[in-house]
């Protein structure tokens, strides 16, 4: 089973020193694989069996019906490498990286997992 990088790269809780007893903050996610057979991104709100999550084309993270999500995770900032990614060209991981660092002050997380497509 072949596996892929997903790149977490703008979420409402990445800046959050969450503390119990605080109030809850729904969670948004965006992030980014670029290393699959073709790069998609995952958005994803809310925890546990509430939770719920979409595989998207670059294109399709773009469309208006994604905005209020990309948003409220914070992930405006990705909107140039996506419309790149979309015409076709290249976006490496180090730029992804780099950008969420100059934001973040600190790497993004990265997991790699299975690829089940």
């Amino acid at each position: 089973m072949s596996t892929m990088r997903l790149l977490h790269l703008a979420s409402n809780r990445i800046d959050v020193d969450w503390e119990p007893g605080d109030e809850f903050l729904y969670p948004y996610e965006v992030m980014v694989v670029l290393d699959a057979p073709a790069p998609h991104v995952w958005v994803a709100e809310g925890v546990t069996h509430g939770a719920a999550a979409a595989r998207l084309t670059p294109h399709e993270a773009l469309a208006p019906r994604w905005h209020d999500h990309v948003v409220k995770a914070g992930g405006l900032w990705l909107g140039p490498y996506l419309r790149r990614l979309t015409d076709g060209e290249a976006v490496s991981e180090a730029e992804l990286v780099d950008a969420f660092t100059a934001i973040h002050g600190r790497a993004p997380r990265i997991q790699v997992v299975p690829d089940r497509t």
